[in-house]
């Protein structure tokens, strides 16, 4: 598992427009966003916030069993064509609130 990962873009505005909203981030060194632990809900808002922002849908939220019978995830691309995941664990049916 990353730490953290840095991605490149060719129009900074944009990828602030595309970000700043659909991550739950916190900026850390000018150029790190590190996204907070997700529930199925968070993975669900997070696939519709990047397709509402300019990104392209991957793979809609959903169980993934060919990796582990509890890996819950969504797919996206960026506007730079970065694909991006955001993934839960520990849950094979949706939790409650």
């Amino acid at each position: 598992m990353f730490a953290y990962v840095c991605l490149g873009t060719n129009d900074m505005d944009r990828a602030i427009r595309f970000y700043a909203p659909i991550m739950d981030a916190t900026p850390g060194n000018g150029s790190t966003l590190a996204l907070r632990g997700a529930h199925w809900q968070q993975v669900d808002n997070f696939h519709a916030a990047a397709l509402r922002y300019g990104g392209s849908s991957e793979g809609a939220p959903g169980l993934r069993p060919q990796y582990q019978p509890d890996f819950y995830a969504a797919y996206v691309r960026d506007p730079d064509g970065h694909k991006l995941a955001a993934v839960c664990r520990g849950f094979t049916t949706r939790p409650g609130p």
